[in-house]
C-alpha cells in the first residue's frame, strides 16, 4: 500500500518544528538511532502513526543486539505507518543514510502489481503547501528492478532501492540523495525534510507476514 493520508501530514505541518538552528552547523544529524528506549515494547516518545495510535505495538517494538538497540517490526497483514515529525534542511545535509535488515519478505509482493508490499521501507515527507505534502518512498522488496518508480494516486514516487533475498538476514547500510531524487520528480528544489517514516507491510498478500530492522538514520552533508 502506498496511499498517504492527507490530514495526518496535515498535522505534521501544523505541529512539526521544522529544523534547529544549531544542526545547520553539523556535517551529520542524527535523525534516530533507537538507543534512547528500552528493550521490547515501543513507548512512541517522538514517533506517530497514521490513524492507529493503538496498533503501533503490533508490528514495532524495540530489540536489541549486544549494546545496540533498532527498531524491530514483525507485521501480520496490519497496515501501520510509522512517522517521526522534525525536519532538517536539505539544502545542508542533501543525503539520508539508515541501516535495514530484511528477515521475511512478503510473499508473492511484486512493486510492480497491486501485491505491492515491502518488508522494509522508509518515507521522506517535505511540505507542498500550507496544506498538503509531498512523500517520496524508499523500499526493499523481494521481486522487481533496482529504481523502478511507481506513483500513488497523489502521485508520490515508490522508489525501489534493494531487490531481492541476497541479503536477507543482513545489515545493510543505505545512503540516498534525497535533494536529487526530489528534484528528479517534482523539477524543484524541496526546501526542507518535514518529518520521515518507515514502514513494513503484508496487508495486500496472501500469506500476511513481513518482519525487518532499522537503525541509524542520519541526515548527511556528503
Amino acid at each position: 500500500m502506498i496511499a498517504i493520508s492527507l490530514m495526518f501530514f496535515r498535522m505534521i505541518l501544523f505541529s512539526i518544528v521544522l529544523f534547529s538552528l544549531s544542526a545547520h552547523a553539523e556535517d551529520q544529524y542524527l535523525l534516530e538511532n533507537f538507543n534512547r528506549f528500552k528493550v521490547g515494547t515501543f513507548n512512541e516518545s517522538g514517533w506517530h502513526v497514521r490513524d492507529k495510535e493503538n496498533a503501533i505495538n503490533d508490528v514495532y517494538s524495540i530489540a536489541s543486539e549486544g549494546d545496540n538497540l533498532y527498531l524491530h517490526a514483525d507485521n501480520e497483514g496490519q497496515f501501520v505507518q510509522l512517522f517521526k515529525r522534525g525536519g532538517w534542511s536539505v539544502k545542508h545535509r542533501p543525503y539520508l543514510t539508515w541501516k535495514w535488515r530484511v528477515i521475511q519478505h512478503p510473499e508473492g509482493a511484486n512493486p510492480e502489481t497491486k501485491l505491492n508490499d515491502c518488508a522494509a521501507g522508509v518515507y521522506v515527507v517535505f511540505k507542498k503547501s500550507l496544506f498538503s505534502v509531498r512523500t517520496i518512498k524508499y523500499v526493499w522488496t523481494p521481486e522487481g528492478k533496482v529504481e523502478h518508480v511507481i506513483h500513488s494516486r497523489l502521485d508520490n514516487p515508490q522508489i525501489t532501492i534493494r531487490v531481492g533475498s541476497e541479503d536477507v538476514g543482513k545489515w545493510v547500510t543505505e545512503k540516498r540523495n534525497i535533494k536529487e531524487d526530489y528534484m528528479k520528480f517534482f523539477d524543484k528544489d524541496p526546501g526542507n525534510a518535514v518529518a520521515f517514516g518507515i514502514i513494513t507491510e503484508a496487508d495486500s498478500v496472501k500469506v500476511k507476514k513481513a518482519i525487518a530492522d532499522y537503525d541509524d538514520f542520519y541526515a548527511v552533508k556528503e
